[in-house]
Order: structure tokens, then sequence, then C-alpha cells
């Protein structure tokens, strides 16, 4: 599918957008659903991620900025999108290289890096131009549909992938990984900085990453469903007592 590089001004492509719509006993009000915006490599050449621990505050969760809402109230969730998966690794990929890479060869992972995250922010981008967008404001609604949608990047690579740290005395620890997450920046046409998030992962883990994320999704749908029925009864609740009170 094709997407606008809003600084080149060219016409790109991604390679698959996978989406998926979380399920509860009450979908008539609520509706959540992922796209992940994927971009597939295949490379005989390792790919090398250097790592840090990840910040104890962040906000890189997908509630800070890949995410599109209408008739949403945070008092919804307990916990803002409690097992996020990618909240559960302690790391996250700040620079790589490609071993063996030629010095005049271009960087697969840079391009899969940016072009998968600029498609990200183009199609959420795209849908809450094009879409009935937080039609609510800020005043959440009993008897319309709860919408969240998430919008995330993958990468998937056909080869291998390997993470460096470095222990306590400074020494490099290196090894294979099938999942890593990744933070890099980018400058946009206007220079403002932006941080791109993807989720870098090889073909290995593929099944299991989209098992947890269909599980983190359906758990969220829930929690929703059981946040507005929690919210009815507190507004029922509060209108007996101001009825009893008169």
């Amino acid at each position: 599918q094709a997407y606008l590089d809003t600084k080149t001004k060219k016409s790109r492509e991604v390679d698959i957008i996978a989406s998926y719509h979380g399920k509860c006993n009450n979908n008539e009000f609520v509706s959540v659903t992922i796209n992940l915006v994927i971009e597939s490599k295949k490379s005989d050449k390792p790919w090398v991620i250097f790592c840090t621990p990840k910040e104890k505050y962040s906000f890189e969760d997908v509630s800070y900025r890949l995410v599109r809402r209408d008739n949403f109230t945070f008092q919804l969730l307990d916990e803002e999108f409690d097992g996020y998966l990618r909240r559960r690794i302690p790391f996250r990929g700040r620079n790589y290289y490609e071993a063996f890479k030629k010095y005049s060869e271009e960087s697969k992972i840079y391009e899969a890096i940016i072009s998968c995250s600029k498609a990200t922010h183009y199609f959420k981008d795209l849908k809450e131009n094009d879409s009935f967008y937080n039609k609510n404001g800020l005043d959440f609604k009993f008897n319309d549909q709860i919408t969240l949608e998430f919008y995330l990047p993958v990468i998937i690579l056909e080869g291998t992938l390997v993470k460096v740290t470095l222990d306590k005395n400074g020494s490099a620890i290196v090894e294979e990984e099938d999942y890593i997450p990744v933070v890099a920046s980018y400058h946009d046409e206007e220079f403002a900085e932006i941080k791109f998030l993807p989720d870098l992962i090889t073909v290995e883990y593929v099944e299991k990453y989209l098992a947890a994320i269909e599980f983190w999704i359906n758990k969220v749908t829930r929690k929703i469903s059981q946040g507005r029925e929690k919210l009815w009864n507190e507004f029922i609740q509060k209108g007996e007592t101001d009825n009893n009170s008169r």
C-alpha cells in the first residue's frame, strides 16, 4: 500500500498493513483496533542492534502518539494500556550496524526504520483527517460507541538479529534476539524531531508476537467495556442519590 513521504513529497510503498479488532461481550459500544504497519526485510548479514536500558519514565508508549480515539476517557482504563508487549522489555535499541556490510552500501536497517515509521504516522494522521475523529471532543457519551485505534510500526527480519549490551564492567554482551523495541530520532520537513518507535522482530518470532498483540488488544477491549459499565453504574447511583436528597 502506498503512502506519501511528506518530507520528500514522493509516494512510497509499505509491505503489509494487518488489522485486528478486539473482542469483548459488548462490542456494540466498544471498538478497539490495532493496525500493524509492516516492513519486511531479508538479509544474509546479521543485524546488530546496540541496546541500553529503557528509561524509568518515558513517553514512548503507544498512548503518546500513535493512537486515534473517539468518545474515550482514560477513566475507562485502570492502567493505561496495561500489558502492552513493549512495556515488558527492559532494553531499547538505540544504534545499529549491519555486520560485514561494505561502507558504500546503504543501511537496510535505517531504511526499514524510517519507511515503516513514516508510513505508520501517515496512515494514522490520514485516518484522523478523513474520519469522525473526536467528534464528541472531551465529552463522554454513554450511548455512543467508544473507538480506540492503535497504529504500530513493525519490522520483520528474515535473518539473524543480534543484541549488544554492556555489563557492569563495560564489557560487551552479544546474544541473538527475537524481538528488540527500537527508539530512533528523525527530523521532519519543518526540522522538528520525531521519535520513531518500531518493533523489530525476526520471522521466527512472528507467531508469538501476533499472539501477544491479540491477547493484549482483547484485554484492553474488555477493560474498556468494564470501565464503561463501571462509569455507567456510578452515573446511575449518583442520579439516585441526587433524587433521594431532594
